[in-house]
């Protein structure tokens, strides 16, 4: 296997993500969307090229940035190829310069079977979304933190895609037309508390960090929003308010 064979070789289990593309109504029918990370293309490419490859960003009178990598080729020299990031919701110009690195990671083939991948739309758990009222006032279903994407697993098996859940369960294969609806026994069914509730379980400073991460929020987002929702500061929260504060993050997440 000579060196570009290595550098678009799928990607391995661990290397690839999943978020919430769109719901598809409000029952728990969702589209999921795989993607990859800017540092597995880092990683990729320290892997095959060591210490023979570059990256540098500019952009063009548009406004525009581009990123460009490049490899080194004994008897050829610097080979380069480029395309443009857009600017993400959470992380503005972070964002966009690390979409532009992973597309130019794609016009040299890492993880470029991502986009042959087929649609990928399962049935959600009851307690892995929410129907709330939209500005229209129409329902919308939206996602909740139940909902462990970060831990679920997908393989690839000669064009085979199974992804499994946190707990082992397979949530989709794409042999089969139909996949399976989680069943009520299979679900740890878990009520999200209101203002007055107590909470099934004590609610972290972790917790909410992790949350905030996950919503792709900078800790003023906290500050601010105690203050305007409690009048108080974050270390005085009760541990009902810190369950509150968990879906008033999860409502971002769902924007």
């Amino acid at each position: 296997m000579d060196n570009l064979q290595k550098l678009t070789r799928p990607l391995d289990s661990d290397d690839i993500e999943l978020r919430v593309g769109h719901f598809i109504g409000t029952s728990g029918f969702v589209e999921l969307l795989a993607y990859k990370t800017a540092r597995i293309d880092t990683k990729r490419l320290d892997e095959v090229f060591p210490f023979r490859w570059r990256n540098h960003f500019e952009r063009d009178s548009k406004g525009r940035l581009f990123c460009t990598i490049g490899i080194w080729f004994e008897g050829i020299g610097w080979v380069e190829r480029s395309d443009i990031g857009v600017e993400s919701f959470s992380d503005g110009e972070k964002g966009e310069a690390s979409d532009a690195f992973k597309r130019a990671g794609f016009k040299w083939g890492i993880g470029a079977e991502l986009y042959s991948l087929p649609k990928i739309k399962i049935n959600l758990k009851s307690n892995e979304f929410n129907v709330e009222k939209g500005k229209d006032g129409k329902d919308r279903a939206a996602q909740t933190f139940n909902l462990k994407l970060n831990e679920w697993t997908v393989k690839n098996d000669n064009g085979r895609i199974i992804i499994t859940d946190e707990t082992g369960f397979v949530r989709f294969d794409s042999d089969k037309k139909y996949n399976p609806k989680p069943t009520e026994t299979m679900q740890e069914e878990k009520t999200q508390p209101t203002d007055t509730e107590t909470p099934d379980r004590t609610i972290t400073d972790a917790d909410i960090k992790k949350a905030r991460v996950i919503a792709g929020l900078k800790p003023e987002w906290i500050i601010d929003t105690v203050k305007t929702h409690f009048a108080k500061e974050y270390k005085d929260l009760t541990t009902v308010e810190k369950a509150s504060l968990l879906k008033l993050i999860e409502k971002e997440l769902n924007k």
